[in-house]
């Protein structure tokens, strides 16, 4: 179990005036984090100054595209599995490049 943010998105459609919906889920650090970030997207005409790069992020994908947007602050198991980089591991940094030659 982990602290996630779950936001929910809802757009127009180009097709007859349909509307699109959208969940995401985002790892948080701690509860804190979990609900700081929540309540910035929930107050999301004050995203631009915000203090999560996410938020503000999410500022200008709701100014440009979206109709409502959503989030709440759950301690639960995610849907979807993690991304790698949700538990900081270096993954990426450990691994050795491949070397390219020509053929001599």
């Amino acid at each position: 179990m982990k602290w996630v943010i779950i936001i929910y998105l809802s757009m127009h459609t180009v097709s007859a005036g349909d509307m699109k919906y959208k969940r995401v889920e985002i790892p948080a650090k701690d509860f804190h984090e979990c609900m700081d970030i929540s309540q910035q997207i929930n107050d999301i005409t004050k995203g631009i100054r915000g203090g999560a790069a996410i938020t503000r992020s999410f500022y200008w994908v709701y100014n440009n595209m979206l109709d409502d947007i959503k989030s709440e602050c759950v301690f639960a198991t995610p849907w979807s599995p993690l991304p790698k980089w949700a538990e900081n591991t270096p993954w990426l940094w450990n691994k050795v490049p491949e070397q390219n030659h020509p053929p001599d």
